[in-house]
């Protein structure tokens, strides 16, 4: 019932082991192509299982969110689960909410004229590293777990067999993958239609989250 799961983690993992034998420009084209489309149905999933979605045991629901995380090479799903709560306790609140922007990202992505222009556009491209960094900067480390430690571990010794088996050529991929899958490709449309408002009538409802259309 659940072998989707598994069909993701099978399919990303064929996508980098192909694209990983590729150089230059074919390996960055495959991986904006192919591997960002799949590493970013991985966050959704690892987002969907972390509201307990797919078991009815918590446990269960954590533990394949672990297995869900293994081709994104970071040990994200527990952090992202404790992390994600203050995103829908504090639904837009500045500074609070992981999610959208801090008030000093606000300013930069503001700038007027051309300089604006590019601010955003790097902002776009780089999304994932604000996405990763900004709930540790507004909330400081997640706490220390049974369950954390336990990811933490089963993602390293993935790792280990990953590096061992496809080389820094598969890390690269992977790195391409991740940085297009939260930036300039079009399956991330959602980190910014979902949650920044965008125009006046966004402002106006004081809706801090929409749907990937802007319902």
């Amino acid at each position: 019932a659940h072998g989707g799961e598994a069909v993701l983690v099978v399919l990303q993992l064929a996508a980098v082991a192909h694209g990983s034998t590729l150089r230059g420009t074919a390996l960055v084209a495959h991986a904006w192509m192919i591997g960002a489309t799949l590493a970013n149905s991985s966050f959704l999933l690892v987002h969907e299982i972390s509201h307990d979605l797919v078991f009815k045991a918590e446990w269960a629901n954590r533990v394949l969110g672990m297995v869900a995380q293994l081709p994104l090479l970071a040990p994200m799903a527990e952090s992202f689960r404790y992390y994600h709560a203050f995103h829908h306790k504090a639904l837009g609140v500045e500074d609070t909410d992981p999610d959208i922007p801090t008030a000093w990202e606000e300013q930069l992505l503001q700038l007027p004229g051309a300089l604006g222009v590019g601010v955003r556009l790097v902002a776009l491209a780089l999304n994932m590293i604000p996405y990763l960094f900004r709930p540790i900067l507004l909330h400081g480390p997640p706490p220390v777990s049974g369950f954390m430690l336990l990811n933490v571990a089963l993602q390293a010794a993935f790792d280990a067999a990953f590096l061992a088996i496809l080389g820094l050529p598969g890390v690269l991929y992977t790195f391409w993958a991740i940085l297009f899958a939260g930036g300039l490709h079009p399956s991330a449309a959602h980190f910014i239609s979902e949650h920044v408002a965008v125009d006046e009538r966004m402002l106006s409802t004081g809706q801090a989250t929409a749907s990937s259309y802007n319902w």
